[in-house]
């Protein structure tokens, strides 16, 4: 499974483009990114149309954005008010019965210290596995 490498954002349009492979050209309708100009630490490139892009790391909230939809996914705003409720911070063990999509489970992996995920779904496990693997 390809993950997200690189976010280019395109200075004109304010547009964002997902960069998946890094070792490959990428296309835009702004024209060509060359790999090469993947490499290094860069933070702006352009394009074989003179096209200026922004050249960033994927945060957080962009893996979240795109995690593959299968089952239920916990929403943001209901993570919110659960966060809220119990208080886990930085400090806090957590379990979670039931990874299902992973969504919970990404989250709380980026607040808490540790947190253990228990799934019955041989497929949402895999699926919750790879998320956490390539956050």
């Amino acid at each position: 499974m390809r993950t997200i490498q690189k976010i280019l954002l395109h200075l004109k349009s304010g547009q964002k483009f997902l960069v998946k492979e890094t070792d490959e050209d990428f296309h835009t309708q702004y024209g060509i990114i060359p790999a090469s100009e993947f490499k290094g630490n860069k933070e702006m490139v352009t394009s074989t149309k003179k096209e200026k892009f922004l050249l960033l790391n994927p945060t957080f909230p962009d893996l979240w954005e795109n995690l593959l939809r299968g089952p239920q996914v916990m929403l943001p705003k209901d993570i919110g008010l659960i966060l809220a409720k119990t208080g886990i911070n930085k400090n806090s063990k957590v379990v979670d019965a039931g990874g299902g999509s992973g969504s919970l489970c990404f989250h709380l992996a980026n607040v808490c210290k540790e947190i253990t995920v228990y799934e019955q779904l041989i497929q949402h496990h895999s699926k919750t596995r790879r998320y956490l693997q390539r956050g």
